[in-house]
């Protein structure tokens, strides 16, 4: 589906379609399509429950600027972590400022008061700040909302974050009915019962523009299940199995996330891999990750040992990312990671929830 020809028949203003083609988007896909097709552009609620990188928030941005477009009022972009809200509002800001839209951020990082919020065309905050702001009775939250994104839906099942999105979720079904609901996931088990409890209807693909393979790695070997095809890892004269995969990856100009269960082994991790990576390295790079690591150590009066062991495995090109962080050096981390300058991440599952990154490979 050409993206020119739907944004002329739906209405878009000029403006909008030179900057989304200015943006490389021209055409939609399947998933993206189907979507359009049931209606979400028309204002009816929709699951989205569709792979990463098959086009979720491009739909949600269509169906926000579209009522912007039509009518005065606001929309509300829910998401689980700090870390995907700085995210996507970096993405809309950049994207939509220079338009007249104002795109506003609500954290628990927020400090501005809250009736502050309420001039912002799009507003995205995580689920506490919503629920924060419904406890204190925020009338202009409500006020002419006209669309709800509620991303990473199946986190309604996530025993620490899950009671605030459901809470809030059925708040706004009760208190604004007529506002549109927009649910995204790619991983949602019951995405039938989702979409039944939001009144909304279901688009549900496996179609991905990018394979994924996923296989086990053991002894330098990763095994497909499914078929017999097996690849050596070149890694040789690596240490253990995660310094073959990495090298592997390298190799053939990759990069790679690391996901462990705590932050200490985030931490010794990206240590331990740090010799391998920095081989990687010409001299040119050594250089701007001195300077980015200097960065992370200015982010604080007085660095503390975290922020200090983050500077040194930066310098070999490697980093972690975990709660622990303070918000800019999770952002220099990630940033660096999407210019390619950081090549390896080593993370707990602060990643794991929606931020895009160019990740070749993921252990």
């Amino acid at each position: 589906m050409d993206i020119e020809q739907l944004l002329t028949r739906h209405g878009f203003p000029p403006e909008i379609k030179a900057r989304l083609l200015a943006d490389g988007i021209r055409d939609l896909f399947p998933p993206q399509a189907a979507a359009i097709e049931q209606g979400v552009l028309e204002g009816k609620n929709t699951l989205l429950s569709i792979p990463t990188a098959a086009g979720k928030t491009l739909i949600a941005e269509l169906c926000m600027i579209r009522a912007l477009i039509n009518h005065q009022g606001h929309c509300l972009y829910i998401v689980p972590l700090k870390a995907l809200a700085a995210e996507e509002y970096e993405t809309f800001r950049q994207r939509y400022a220079a338009l007249g839209i104002k795109v506003g951020l609500a954290t628990g990082d927020s400090e501005a008061a809250n009736n502050v919020y309420s001039g912002y065309h799009i507003l995205i905050a995580t689920a506490e700040k919503v629920d924060t702001f419904l406890r204190a009775r925020a009338q202009w939250l409500l006020q002419n909302l006209k669309v709800v994104v509620l991303d990473e839906i199946h986190l309604i099942n996530d025993p620490e974050r899950g009671p605030a999105l459901e809470i809030i979720t059925a708040r706004i079904r009760q208190l604004s009915p007529a506002t549109q609901i927009l649910a995204l996931s790619a991983t949602a088990q019951n995405a039938g019962q989702l979409a039944d409890w939001l009144a909304a209807g279901l688009v549900a693909s496996d179609w991905r523009p990018i394979p994924l393979r996923e296989g086990v790695l053991h002894e330098r070997r990763i095994t497909f299940p499914g078929d017999q095809e097996q690849a050596l890892l070149v890694g040789r004269g690596s240490p253990d199995d995660l310094n073959a995969v990495i090298t592997d990856t390298l190799r053939d100009q990759g990069q790679a996330l690391v996901f462990v269960n705590s932050r200490r082994s985030a931490q010794t991790v990206s240590r331990q891999i740090g010799a391998g990576v920095a081989a990687t390295l010409n001299a040119a790079e050594r250089a701007q990750l001195d300077q980015l690591a200097d960065a992370v150590l200015s982010t604080e009066t007085e660095t503390t040992r975290t922020c200090r062991q983050l500077a040194e495995v930066i310098r070999q090109g490697t980093a972690f990312h975990h709660a622990g962080l303070r918000p800019r050096q999770r952002r220099l981390v990630e940033d660096h990671f999407k210019s390619r300058l950081i090549r390896v991440i080593c993370s707990t599952p602060t990643l794991a929830a929606g931020v895009n990154l160019p990740a070749r490979r993921a252990i």
